[in-house]
């Protein structure tokens, strides 16, 4: 997690981006608090951003899969809420849209993906139609643009892929993972 992230904060537009966007006094000047309860994970960052050495647990770029259950957070959403709405960010998507022009320009493949999401938690979503209109009109416009929706898979509708309905476990983020490194490998190299 942190080890991911914890470098690029030094970044200028990200660090702007992330107080606009509401980090707290605290996290602004101690950004591991947003990890508090992590404190193994934090000590390793701060001693590998300090001494400039790579992590030395078994995380893959900040990435340590786990095979989560499924929890009861979902039906405890459902209890409370019909649907979600979607908020659309202006600025955010002339940013994107910036960003895949310019990879047009230098003929760089862009692939956005819309990752699985359990078909509850996908009926949910008021404006689906809204993320996949906008992304559609990205392809159209840019040839390099590749938009591949995967929100309903062949595990949708499996708890055993999901720790949540909208975050996938092990066992999910391992099969999207395989299908996403096929369909690159069959439709982008040549």
């Amino acid at each position: 997690m942190l080890l991911q992230f914890l470098p690029n904060l030094k970044e200028p537009e990200l660090r702007k981006d992330l107080i606009e966007n509401g980090l707290r006094w605290k996290e602004r000047f101690l950004l591991v608090f947003k990890y508090h309860g992590l404190s193994e994970t934090i000590t390793e960052a701060i001693k590998n951003l300090l001494t400039n050495t790579k992590s030395s647990t078994w995380k893959t770029k900040g990435y340590a899969g786990q095979d989560l259950p499924w929890s009861t957070e979902f039906a405890e959403f459902k209890k409370n809420y019909s649907h979600y709405d979607i908020s659309f960010d202006p600025e955010m998507i002339t940013r994107l849209e910036k960003m895949i022009a310019y990879c047009d320009s230098e003929n760089i493949q862009v692939i956005i993906t819309h990752l699985p999401l359990f078909d509850e938690a996908t009926a949910m979503m008021t404006e689906k139609y809204r993320i996949d209109s906008l992304m559609h009109a990205f392809e159209k416009t840019y040839p390099v643009c590749h938009y591949w929706d995967y929100s309903k898979t062949s595990f949708s509708n499996d708890t055993n892929y999901f720790y949540d309905a909208t975050r996938m476990n092990y066992r999910g983020a391992d099969s999207i993972s395989r299908t996403l490194a096929r369909r690159i490998k069959e439709e982008l190299i040549h």
